[in-house]
């Protein structure tokens, strides 16, 4: 693996230059998060397909601002996804990256093989005391992070030096922002236009995304998978990376 930067993006590579006859899957992370957050899946995924983990503007090696749109977001990744001439790409989004895979493949599903939705949803609603949070005491935010994001079956030993990595040197200002874009998005109306494979995928016992907010995807998505992680919160790639490498990996097999 290796860190690059394209036209302002920093993202993780699996392998570069891409390979041109592997499908290219194109990792987004969430509010607040980094590439981190999909560094083993980047890892364990790399014999099957080009993976690249980007940060999204404003956030780790990216140069900013951060985006207080979903739209916003979308365009970035659909330009980077351009810039980088990525075979056959893929779109894996987690949380506030699913809101921005859902927004690209409603908007230019033409252009990409399939996507995948991890603990995310078509609607996203925000409580304010999540705001409150992040602009009182950042740093208090991040370590409250297993206390509600994570599976009470998830060690906080383990998680909690990824979480330190993944979020805690963002801006707080951006990361308010990442979460006011989730608050105003909402494309239940728009799932419909859908039109490429897509994998829904729940954490088990996930408070931010209730695994309902997956089957809704699924039910409203023509042809959608529906997966479920046991054992796993809303950090599911943090939480079970193997079980999500799995779910990814088996999907990308049925699109071959």
């Amino acid at each position: 693996m290796e860190k690059r930067r394209l036209a302002g993006i920093g993202f993780l590579a699996g392998r570069w230059p891409l390979h041109p006859a592997k499908p290219t899957i194109v990792f987004i992370h969430g509010a607040g998060f980094t590439d981190v957050l999909w560094r083993r899946q980047v890892a364990a995924l790399g014999d099957q397909a080009n993976c690249i983990a980007l940060d999204l503007p404003g956030h780790g090696a990216s140069e900013g601002p951060g985006r207080e749109r979903i739209a916003d977001y979308a365009e970035s990744v659909y330009g980077f996804v351009h810039g980088i001439a990525a075979p056959r790409p893929f779109l894996c989004g987690h949380s506030m990256g699913g809101a921005v895979a859902l927004r690209l493949a409603i908007d230019h599903g033409d252009r990409f093989a399939g996507v995948a939705l991890l603990n995310t949803g078509a609607r996203l609603r925000v409580a304010p005391e999540i705001l409150e949070a992040i602009t009182r005491d950042y740093d208090a935010y991040v370590a409250s992070l297993p206390d509600f994001a994570a599976s009470p079956n998830t060690r906080r030993s383990m998680l909690e030096p990824l979480l330190r990595e993944a979020c805690g040197h963002e801006d707080p200002a951006v990361v308010a922002g990442d979460f006011r874009a989730c608050d105003a998005f909402d494309v239940m109306g728009e799932l419909w236009r859908v039109q490429v494979p897509t994998l829904a995928v729940a954490g088990e016992d996930d408070q931010v995304t209730p695994p309902k907010f997956s089957r809704y995807l699924a039910e409203h998505i023509a042809g959608a998978e529906l997966q479920s992680i046991a054992h796993a919160g809303h950090l599911a790639p943090l939480e079970q990376p193997d079980a999500v490498t799995g779910v990814i990996s088996r999907f990308l097999l049925a699109q071959a």
